[in-house]
């Protein structure tokens, strides 16, 4: 059970489809009339626009309100307009028909139902077009604002376990519990680097496998993609999220069993790869900020600026170096070009040559 996950308004946590967005209560008369296998299709806008040429400004995810005038006049039309509409990826078209008395033929509706589409019917409301259009969008950007807030919850609370040193691990079995899904990482070289406790129960290499041939087979992407595998039976459906620091770093992977995750899934997969890749960089500070001391130490030794045992043995501790035992240094140098040409380590005669290669062992 996750305690460590909270919202205050989690019950408003659900997506803006077209089913849910019928149930605000100025739409409670709507019917629907045609196409009600696409009532799970998202809404993302309101269009509300009366024009011949409306088509070409409607984008993927409106649903548009009309009083039926861009269609009484041509009634050979609507099979077009509505296949358009369909074919932009529109969430429906909601109409007053009794405003122009427009008479939507069964061909039409057989058509709606044929390729999902909805079509509403809004003529029993008596609110005007432009109290639907403003109460809808309300609406929406309500919804909008819970999926900001889960976002930011969620990170916050993500960031909050690095800080108190849970790490990325932690991160990863958290966002599996949150998804209720399995969740593999897979680093740069596309090693499984960690996996969720429910990843661990099953086989983690049957999970994996059907993943890596895919990433293997098709070009690196750089934005998150969702994929089915046709070659597993259990948890087909994939979200693959690339993780970037100054380079490429992974994958963050999330596994479902009966259907792609939802929006707020795809919210909780983008903030734990912004705090894991921020995480990695901090790593990756760390790391170059050691190795430029260790750097700076050797080169110290070797030039002869620290002057006395205490010291050396003192900074070197964290190196292994120690004053008993025997140690062995080799130092090396590149060769410097001359004249365009590298130098060779022998003359043509078989002797030594004027080589910049140094190699130093003592013990």
């Amino acid at each position: 059970m996750l305690d460590f996950i909270t919202y205050n308004d989690e019950s408003e946590w659900v997506e803006m489809d077209l089913q849910h967005l019928l149930t605000i209560p100025i739409l409670s008369k709507a019917k629907v009339i045609a196409g009600h296998r696409g009532l799970d299709r998202l809404v993302q806008s309101i269009n509300i626009m009366d024009a011949p040429d409306i088509v070409q400004f409607l984008k993927p995810g409106d649903m548009l309100l009309t009083n039926g005038y861009i269609l009484k006049d041509s009634p050979d039309a609507h099979l077009a307009f509505i296949t358009a509409m369909h074919t932009i990826g529109c969430a429906a078209l909601a109409v007053k028909t009794q405003r122009f008395s427009l008479e939507l033929s069964p061909q039409l509706l057989e058509t709606a139902d044929r390729l999902g589409f909805p079509i509403i019917e809004l003529s029993e409301i008596d609110n005007t077009l432009g109290e639907i259009f403003q109460q809808s969008i309300s609406a929406i950007l309500q919804n909008k604002t819970h999926e900001l807030h889960y976002a930011l919850s969620i990170h916050k609370q993500f960031s909050t376990m690095i800080m108190q040193g849970k790490g990325i691990p932690s991160i990863v079995d958290t966002l599996s519990q949150l998804l209720s899904s399995p969740v593999l990482l897979l680093g740069s070289k596309k090693q499984v680097t960690a996996s969720s406790h429910y990843a661990q129960q099953m086989d983690r290499p049957s999970l994996a496998a059907p993943i890596l041939t895919f990433i293997e087979q098709y070009p690196p992407f750089h934005t998150a993609i969702s994929i089915c595998l046709l070659t597993t039976d259990k948890y087909r459906h994939v979200e693959l999220h690339p993780i970037f620091t100054d380079r490429h770093e992974g994958y963050l992977i999330a596994q479902y069993d009966s259907s792609a995750g939802s929006n707020l899934s795809t919210l909780a997969l983008e903030q734990a790869v912004n705090v894991i890749g921020l995480e990695l960089t901090k790593q990756q500070a760390v790391k170059e900020r050691s190795r430029r001391y260790k750097n700076e130490y050797f080169s110290d030794l070797i030039q002869g600026f620290i002057r006395s045992e205490q010291e050396a043995l003192h900074r070197g501790k964290k190196y292994g170096l120690q004053a008993q035992g025997s140690s062995v240094l080799i130092l090396a140098k590149m060769d410097e070009a001359l004249n365009g040409k590298p130098n060779q380590s022998l003359s043509p005669s078989g002797k030594s040559g004027s080589s910049r290669n140094e190699t130093l062992i003592t013990s």
